[in-house]
């Protein structure tokens, strides 16, 4: 019985995990106010991650956490700052041809359905280690 409770709970708990919101990687192009144009990546046959497919205008909410992703070498994880400016910074209002590497989170529910909610770059950090 008690196998059975556990089971279910857990089955509950995964299913809301991944109802929640939606991760995508992504290179972002261009951000004006709170759109953020970007494109989705994959990896290509030679294992190097480009872009793929057309252009997407996704809406930010109001609320977006703006961060860029780090690896602390020492603790062995990563680590993630905020992003200074937020939408704002210099790292989209530069981002080019070659775009801002990226992971989005999108919200399935809530009062933020269908807005990005988190942007992590991968931008910024020092080759070599730090």
């Amino acid at each position: 019985m008690l196998r059975r409770f556990v089971l279910a709970a857990t089955v509950m708990v995964c299913t809301f995990a991944f109802a929640y919101s939606e991760t995508l990687n992504v290179r972002i192009y261009s951000v004006d106010g709170n759109t953020v144009t970007y494109k989705k990546t994959k990896k290509d046959d030679t294992g190097k991650t480009v872009a793929d497919g057309d252009n997407i205008k996704g809406t930010a909410a109001a609320d977006v956490v703006v961060e860029k992703a780090g690896i602390n070498a020492k603790k062995k994880k990563t680590d993630a700052t905020p992003l200074e400016g937020g939408l704002k910074n210099e790292l989209f209002s530069k981002a080019g041809d070659k775009g801002v590497a990226a992971t989005i989170e999108i919200a399935d529910d809530g009062a933020n359905k269908g807005k990005i909610t988190k942007i992590s770059t991968k931008a910024g950090g020092k080759k070599g280690g730090a």
